[in-house]
Formats: C-alpha cells, sequence, structure tokens
C-alpha cells in the first residue's frame, strides 16, 4: 500500500465534493480504486479526469499495483480515441 508518510498526516485533502477529507478517508478510497482494478484486470489505464482528488485517488492505486499510467496531452474531443492503442481502461466521471 502507498506510504504518505506521517507528514501528510497534518494536511488535509479537499475531496471531489470540495470538502476537506482525511488521510485516512483517501486512503480508504485508494483501496476501493485498487480493488476495482483487481477485479477488472487493468494493465495500463488512461485518466481523463479534472477533478485533482479523484485523478490523485486513481493514480496513486494505479501506481502502487504498478499499472501503465497514459497521460493525455488534453481533454479535447477526439483525445482518447487518437491515444486508445495506449490504454485497456479510460477513467471517467462515473
Amino acid at each position: 500500500m502507498i506510504k504518505l508518510g506521517n507528514a501528510l498526516s497534518y494536511y488535509p485533502f479537499i475531496d471531489k465534493n470540495k470538502t476537506l477529507t482525511s488521510k485516512e478517508n483517501m486512503l480508504s478510497d485508494i483501496k476501493k480504486a485498487i480493488q476495482f482494478f483487481e477485479q477488472n484486470q487493468a494493465h495500463k489505464i488512461v485518466i481523463p479526469l479534472k477533478d485533482r482528488y479523484s485523478f490523485s485517488v486513481i493514480f496513486f492505486a494505479a501506481i502502487d499495483l504498478g499499472i501503465q499510467v497514459t497521460m493525455l496531452p488534453n481533454y479535447q474531443t477526439g483525445t482518447l480515441d487518437a491515444f486508445k492503442g495506449e490504454y485497456d481502461i479510460a477513467i471517467d466521471e462515473d
């Protein structure tokens, strides 16, 4: 599991609802994402999320499992299609 370090326990996180959340809540969300990836046998993903919290949760879960994360150059229409050979799963807002 990802070790955010003791120093981060003093800093709150802003979740996707724009409210303060704790490191424990963020780690819980990361664990849920890890379970999702394990169930779906993801090897390569793309994270076209603009929400920083959700992006971070998915990114940390993927890194923890050694999943390749493709970083898109932009969020323009057609970008996902242009990179479709680079990922198995695209994580969306749902």
